[in-house]
C-alpha cells in the first residue's frame, strides 16, 4: 500500500506494508490508515503489490483502507509504475 497525495499503499511479501515509505505491520495498518484519513477530504488510495505478495494480504489492506473511510481504491499495475513515478 502506498499513501501519497491521494494515497498509496504497498504490500511486501514479508507481511509488512508500506504507506509511502513508512513501514507498518498488518496489526498497525488499520490504525495508521485511520490516522491518515481522519481529516482528509479526498479519501483515495492506490494499492500496489509485488509478485510475491499473497492475494489475501492485498485484500486485507484494501479492507483496512475501507475501514479508514477510503471511498476510492485504485490498483497500480507494474506497467504503470514508471508512468506514475513509483
Amino acid at each position: 500500500i502506498f499513501q501519497s497525495a491521494p494515497g498509496n499503499t504497498q504490500g511486501e511479501p514479508n507481511g509488512v506494508y508500506k504507506i509511502n515509505t513508512l513501514q507498518v505491520t498488518q496489526a498497525q495498518l488499520a490504525s495508521k490508515l485511520n490516522e491518515i484519513y481522519a481529516n482528509r477530504p479526498q479519501k483515495i488510495i492506490f494499492v500496489k503489490a509485488g509478485p510475491d505478495v499473497i492475494y489475501q494480504d492485498v485484500i486485507s489492506a484494501m479492507d483496512a483502507a475501507r475501514g479508514a473511510g477510503v471511498k476510492v481504491i485504485g490498483a497500480v499495475l507494474p506497467s504503470q509504475e514508471q508512468q506514475l513515478g513509483l
